[in-house]
């Protein structure tokens, strides 16, 4: 009777990945067993069956496993995790639209989301900043952020807009606020403002245009607004009034080219809607 005791497991030989990698491109699994008895190996990869040499181009995280088992029943297994990432990571600005113009403060904030995260570099206007960032300055203003995978794949976003917190400056002329006119007037009114969006007036409540002729009699109430592109806004009122009719002056008492031998007492007086003074000579 011939018979052979064999407590030696089989040698068993992994060619592809190693343990904990990671990896841009495809990946060939290939593993071979030597043995002093007959063995046989199956692999597996997270759980489903493959063949030595089997190539994994999919992208993601792996379990690849092989079991290699003599005539004898000894059993050698190797296990190994790999990972395969062609992918840039993904970043998200929670920012202002591009070009924006905004009031403030303006919260900044940006995520990145990647399989094998690394470093993210955050710029403000050149500076490295951490988010959550609060901005209060006003002008314009520019984010960048930068985000590179373990393996070193890289993207970036950007985002540049202008804060701004000071309204416009309004500036009228033609009339003063409460003025009382002989006119006629032309109003001019006018805004200044670094991202100015829109001036525009009312007289009386209808639409008004800077320089209009205003030559009736009456009250007046001039409104001008402005708004910029940050949605700042200023408003003018100007209350004026246009008096263009002269007195009318009653005399009682004596009457034009009137000759008399008595004593005559004239009276005189005058009206009008502003009037200042009245005064006669003799």
């Amino acid at each position: 009777v011939r018979f052979t005791v064999d407590k030696t497991p089989p040698v068993l030989t992994l060619s592809g990945p190693a343990d904990g990698s990671l990896h841009l491109a495809a990946q060939t699994l290939a593993w071979t067993a030597t043995d002093a008895s007959p063995v046989t190996t199956a692999g597996a990869l997270d759980g489903l069956a493959i063949a030595s040499g089997a190539v994994v181009a999919t992208e993601g995280d792996f379990v690849w496993t092989v079991r290699a088992e003599d005539a004898a029943g000894n059993v050698t297994t190797q296990t190994r995790r790999f990972g395969i990432d062609a992918s840039a990571p993904v970043v998200t600005l929670l920012a202002p639209p591009e070009g924006a113009y905004v009031r403030g403060p303006v919260v900044l904030d940006w995520t990145v989301t990647d399989a094998h995260p690394g470093p993210v570099v955050a710029l403000l206007d050149g500076s490295l900043v951490t988010n959550p960032l609060t901005v209060t300055t006003e002008g314009l203003h520019a984010l960048a952020v930068t985000a590179t995978d373990a393996l070193g794949n890289t993207a970036s976003a950007s985002r540049s807009f202008t804060l701004d917190d000071t309204p416009p400056v309004i500036t009228v002329s033609g009339v003063t606020d409460g003025a009382l006119l002989r006119g006629p007037v032309s109003p001019t009114f006018s805004a200044t403002d670094s991202s100015l969006a829109q001036v525009s007036a009312t007289l009386n409540g209808a639409p008004f245009l800077s320089g209009a002729l205003v030559s009736a009699d009456g009250f007046f109430v001039l409104w001008v607004e402005a708004v910029d592109r940050a949605g700042n806004t200023s408003t003018r009122l100007i209350q004026f009034t246009l008096d263009v009719t002269p007195p009318v002056i009653q005399v009682t008492g004596v009457v034009n080219g009137q000759v008399s031998a008595l004593p005559l007492t004239p009276f005189f007086t005058a009206t009008d809607a502003h009037l200042a003074q009245v005064s006669a000579t003799l």
